[in-house]
């Protein structure tokens, strides 16, 4: 009974053992496996602090040596680290930067732009600022950047440190700036340039190879009506000549063709006369890639050229005239005086009787033409004196007054008050009025035997400046059976007429003309058959009326 309790004691405490030594073993592993944990962890700590090490390597080898400024700064705008490249953008040595701020590196006109958009950046509002702005160099030049600035916020969320590149734009900007200056030279110039040649009085128009308009001036736009913009992109043909293709004739074809300057002549459907000159426009490889046309409207000139010869024409006939009248006016006096004294021997109703008459009154006609060479012919060395044409057509008129009413023919009189004198014969110019009034008011009784409201001779009378000369302008037009177009420039001359044999001599227009020239002025006619016609008078004018001639002014009599 005894031996008992001692085996179970020592069983108790075997078992105590045992437990005692597994628990032990188990702690002693996790031991070990602490131990290890930690061993990893140191592990990882030097490597994450080598690698952070071989980072702060990296940036500041990338910091230092970037190609562009890089700059560490605070929220106020201090510059805490500058690399190279910025201080040889600036002309500072980067540790001169770190004592700086970016506030008085900047250029003055700057500066309140840069401290705006450092308080939005305290106040949160942003954390990026991106622009172009001027800095100052050491120097005190001037130069461009384009700056980018990102804000690393701290634990309160605000705005920490910034991390900038700074990119020199300095060249670009100047760049820019030439080029703008230079857009602003060639529009001032295209302006210039624009002002000046719309200030050409002749058309001048640049065509594509196609012929068609790629710039007009002014005066081409208006010599067909339109404006600049509208004639752009059109054919030139088609604007100016109104055809569907281009002219036969065409100049601008010629200097496309041949790569050299080219002039012609071409007429309008309205009846003006173009003299054409054309120049070509090369590219580099000496192709013709555009053409200038230049016209120059002739019309007038040539008009004035057929007038010259006209009136040179007109003096050799005068002289030839004159020569030739002297000769049958003694003649014709002697047959006209002779048949008198036949006549008058001669019973009143015998048929020698009616002969002589005939003899008598064709003797007359004959006498009638030549009184009309010489007055065509002759010198006119008298002095002329100032007269007022209002008043020598209205005496003119005076004188047809009576045959007009009769007629039937409404005279529409448009004399503005106090026209200028002229230096005239006033008897030749009343010649020259009573002409043009005989002329239309045949061509009127021809179109209209009878009353008619169409049946009206229109005078008008204005001042004009011609050349930087003032002239005076009268205007006869009637409304009568017209001249027709192929005759039209031969009826001032000698002995031309469109009247039937027996109602006129062909010399009143001629002797008209010389008249005028002879006043140093001129006669045109216009006309369409069946329609109208229009005479213009020019002459020159002197001084205008003044307060003497006040009381002479014009009155229209009631016709």
């Amino acid at each position: 009974m005894t031996d008992f309790p001692s085996f179970a004691l020592i069983i108790s405490l075997a078992a105590a053992c045992l437990l005692l030594l597994a628990y032990l073993r188990s702690t002693r592993g996790k031991l070990r496996r602490s131990e290890e944990q930690a061993a990893e962890i140191i592990a990882n700590l030097r490597h994450q602090s080598g690698a952070l090490q071989l980072s702060e390597l990296r940036f500041r080898s990338l910091f230092e040596n970037a190609a562009i400024g890089m700059i560490v700064l605070d929220s106020e705008g201090r510059i805490l680290e500058a690399n190279q490249a910025l201080g040889d953008f600036l002309g500072y040595h980067p540790q001169e930067l770190s004592t700086l701020s970016v506030k008085e590196v900047s250029h003055p006109d700057d500066r309140d732009e840069t401290e705006t958009l450092y308080r939005q950046v305290r106040q949160g509002s942003r954390d990026l600022i991106e622009y172009e702005k001027r800095y100052l160099r050491k120097d005190g030049t001037e130069v461009w950047g384009f700056v980018s600035i990102r804000w690393l916020k701290n634990e309160n969320g605000r705005a920490g440190h910034g991390i900038a590149i700074l990119i020199d734009i300095d060249e670009r900007r100047r760049a820019e700036e030439r080029l703008r200056r230079s857009e602003e030279n060639s529009q001032r110039l295209s302006r210039e340039y624009q002002v000046l040649l719309d200030g050409i009085r002749d058309p001048l128009l640049l065509l594509t190879p196609e012929l068609n308009v790629v710039w007009a001036n002014r005066s081409a736009a208006e010599s067909c009506g339109r404006t600049p913009e509208e004639i752009r992109g059109l054919a030139c043909h088609q604007i100016c000549l109104n055809r569907a293709a281009a002219c036969p004739e065409c100049v601008a074809r010629r200097t496309l063709a041949d790569a050299a300057p080219a002039s012609g002549r071409i007429s309008a459907p309205d009846g003006r006369v173009w003299d054409i000159r054309t120049f070509p426009i090369h590219d580099k490889d000496g192709k013709v890639v555009k053409v200038i046309e230049h016209s120059q409207n002739i019309t007038e000139t040539l008009r004035l050229q057929e007038e010259a010869a006209r009136s040179a024409h007109l003096a050799s006939l005068g002289e030839l005239a004159a020569g030739v009248a002297h000769e049958i006016n003694n003649p014709i006096n002697g047959i006209i005086n002779y048949a008198q004294l036949l006549g008058d021997k001669l019973a009143a109703d015998s048929r020698e009787k009616e002969m002589t008459a005939r003899i008598i009154r064709e003797g007359e006609r004959i006498a009638t033409i030549v009184r009309n060479l010489l007055s065509f012919a002759r010198m006119r060395p008298e002095q002329k004196t100032r007269v007022s044409v209002c008043e020598v057509l209205l005496d003119a008129y005076v004188l047809v007054e009576a045959q007009l009413r009769k007629d039937g023919t409404e005279v529409v009189l448009d004399l503005p008050p106090h026209l200028p004198e002229i230096l005239a014969h006033g008897q030749q110019l009343q010649q020259v009025f009573l002409n043009l009034a005989s002329n239309a008011r045949y061509a009127l009784n021809e179109k209209y035997p009878g009353r008619h409201p169409e049946k009206i001779l229109a005078i008008s009378a204005r001042c004009h400046h011609d050349r930087g000369r003032k002239r005076l302008r009268l205007a006869f037009r009637d409304q009568g059976v017209g001249i027709p177009a192929e005759v039209l420039d031969k009826v001032l001359d000698p002995f031309f007429t469109t009247k039937p044999n027996g109602a006129g001599t062909g010399l009143g227009l001629s002797i008209s003309h010389g008249i005028l020239s002879d006043h140093g002025g001129s006669l045109h006619i216009e006309s369409e058959a069946g329609a109208y016609t229009c005479v213009t008078v020019d002459l020159p004018a002197e001084t205008p009326l003044l307060e003497e001639q006040e009381s002479r002014e014009c009155k229209t009599p009631e016709f």
